[in-house]
């Protein structure tokens, strides 16, 4: 099988049964729980071993443990969580994952080859603007060549949350075995424990949120050590494909200004701009800049312009994840009506 192409399940899943529909609708209440317990840094049910942050993401590695309940013999366990303050709302970030949003899930999630949406379980409504769940398949791609793509069979939850007075929104990820939706020649079929984004208001901070990844999964297979870190690693460094979005949305809705190239030096760092230097312009603060000093944005997924914004002006939008507060047993409640 060609390692971009993986073959979507060739049979989607009839109406559900009511009493099919309440067992998945309790699945997701429980892995939408559990996510947002595993993703909180303090006190919760996870000893995390935090690296050295990367230009804003915290990733944090579960320390090893000697024995584990849900690991086979010949399964490697992997739970990784990345954390990032960003400037933006709750509304802001829940809206790229939306059924109707035209940003596509691959570009928030690096290494998605393939997904389909098997059945809806619960819809957006009115009341409920942010509360879904769906039955639903992907397909990710193994960061080398050596090593078999993986997919996965899921209930996918998207709800309100509060924790520990801060209200929130939870994406939530859980494998299911279904036979409807049957194991793919040339990929693994790898099990979701707890996967999903974590959106916090940021304590003291209405202008900011808490933004993690968690990635809670069995590869269903041995994979080098080195391997596994890449591949997680990978996936948490979505959370800065996610910041991205939000700039790329905010700038579709801001008056972009005209450009202005006639200054000789960079006026970001005064590097002067000789023979050959390509310089642009911030089309957010107008400043004109080098590539050192630029990042590259879109303005929108329909017409997919390339937008320079200033790394200044970028990381406007994201600042250093400061000390997470200690919570002394964290309580999760769920807001769905």
């Amino acid at each position: 099988m060609h390692r971009n192409q993986p073959l979507l399940p060739s049979r989607y899943l009839a109406p559900l049964s009511p009493s099919d529909e309440h067992r998945f609708k309790k699945v997701a209440r429980k892995s939408a729980i559990d996510v947002v317990r595993y993703a909180v840094p303090t006190n919760g049910p996870v000893q995390w071993v935090v690296g050295s942050p990367d230009r804003g993401i915290s990733i944090s590695k579960a320390a090893p443990q000697k024995h584990h309940k849900e690991q086979e013999p010949t399964s490697t366990i992997s739970t990784y969580c990345s954390s990032m303050t960003m400037h933006a709302t709750v509304d802001e970030i829940s809206s790229m994952f939306t059924p109707s949003s035209h940003q596509p899930k691959r570009s928030l999630v690096p290494g998605i080859m393939g997904e389909a949406n098997l059945v809806t379980v619960a819809s957006p409504s009115i009341d409920d603007p942010r509360h879904y769940i769906a039955i639903r398949w992907a397909a990710v791609r193994s960061p080398v060549p050596f090593i078999k793509n993986r997919d996965a069979c899921f209930v996918e939850t998207h709800m309100d949350v509060e924790c520990d007075g801060r209200k929130g929104w939870v994406r939530a990820l859980k494998s299911i075995d279904l036979p409807e939706c049957h194991h793919l020649r040339g990929l693994v079929r790898m099990d979701l424990l707890r996967c999903g984004h974590v959106v916090l208001e940021s304590p003291g901070r209405p202008d900011c949120v808490q933004v993690h990844i968690l990635v809670h999964l069995d590869m269903k297979g041995l994979v080098p050590a080195w391997i596994e870190d890449l591949w997680m690693k990978r996936t948490c460094q979505g959370l800065r494909a996610l910041r991205k979005a939000v700039v790329a949305k905010r700038l579709a809705a801001t008056d972009l200004v005209h450009q202005h190239l006639s200054l000789r030096t960079c006026e970001l760092c005064a590097r002067p701009f000789t023979f050959g230097t390509t310089k642009a312009h911030c089309r957010q603060c107008s400043q004109v800049m080098c590539n050192e000093c630029s990042s590259t944005t879109t303005s929108s997924q329909e017409h997919r312009q390339a937008l320079p914004v200033c790394t200044t002006c970028e990381l406007a939008t994201s600042t250093k994840l400061p000390p997470f507060i200690a919570l002394d047993a964290p309580f999760v409640g769920l807001l769905h009506r």
